[in-house]
């Protein structure tokens, strides 16, 4: 006797819809945005300071931090 078992995944292929639409919608044009805008601030320390890259750096943590160091 052959016994045949279905699973029922509904409810993670809604949530991994989810997931993904959320991703794409969300998620990827805010990192998109964040790196523009990094790229811009990278630019304009670099034309009009001499400092390292690693000072950028410390702008980055900076603002993760709310400008605590």
């Amino acid at each position: 006797m052959i016994f045949i078992v279905f699973f029922y995944t509904t409810k993670q292929a809604l949530f991994l819809y989810d997931y993904i639409e959320d991703t794409l919608a969300k998620i990827i044009p805010e990192e998109i945005s964040y790196l523009q805008k990094y790229d811009e601030l990278k630019k304009y320390l670099d034309n009009h300071f001499e400092i390292p890259d690693k000072t950028v750096l410390l702008v980055r943590f900076l603002e993760q931090h709310q400008g605590i160091l």
